[in-house]
């Protein structure tokens, strides 16, 4: 799990890799605190350059779980707001999904995608609306919600009615974050978060 709360100790992480040179960093990418490993994303999510691709790529093949997790995390948002490595993240990101077997990772993987805005992504990210994992199907609703935020018009129908179909799931979860993705593709209609 990515950590993204708000404390003191996250403030002075944050603050104590700022000035760090970027393969220190890799270290603290690679710790087992997940506030730590978080800010460590953070920082590097605003240092693109090949070496970052590279590193984390490379940790997205890992036999550790949080560590392939924070790679798609890191990922996802590499150089934000223009993401000079779109094209090779969601490569290395869509390779990493077709074998993994982790439902936090899968989801992770399937969110990075979205914010990477890959519309070519979506033809293999679809088929995971019916994965038992109910944060991987609300991570289909959020990724399609992300690619289509800015240009709601461009929306073909069969992703719109998946994205209904997931509001209707049945697991709370899943149905609120598709929730959010309407909203994020049309604005909310009047009633359609309550429950």
């Amino acid at each position: 799990m990515i950590y993204s709360g708000n404390n003191s100790v996250q403030h002075l992480i944050w603050r104590g890799l700022k000035d760090f040179p970027t393969p220190g960093v890799f270290l603290y990418l690679e710790d087992a605190n997940v506030i730590v490993r978080s800010e460590a994303a953070h920082r590097l999510q605003l240092r693109p350059s090949r070496t970052v691709f590279l590193h984390v790529a490379k940790l997205l093949k890992s036999t550790t779980v949080y560590k392939r997790e924070v790679a798609a995390f890191t990922l996802g948002q590499l150089g934000t707001p223009k993401r000079p490595y779109k094209k090779d993240s969601t490569r290395v990101l869509l390779q990493a999904l077709k074998t993994e077997s982790n439902a936090i990772v899968r989801s992770t993987i399937i969110v990075a995608l979205g914010q990477l805005k890959a519309e070519k992504a979506l033809r293999r990210i679809v088929p995971f609306a019916k994965d038992r994992s109910p944060g991987v199907r609300a991570a289909v609703a959020t990724a399609i919600g992300e690619i289509y935020c800015e240009r709601s018009k461009d929306i073909p129908p069969r992703l719109m009615r998946l994205v209904r179909k997931l509001r209707t799931d049945r697991s709370r979860s899943v149905r609120e974050w598709a929730a959010l993705s309407l909203e994020l593709i049309r604005g909310p209609l009047p009633g359609e978060l309550d429950e």
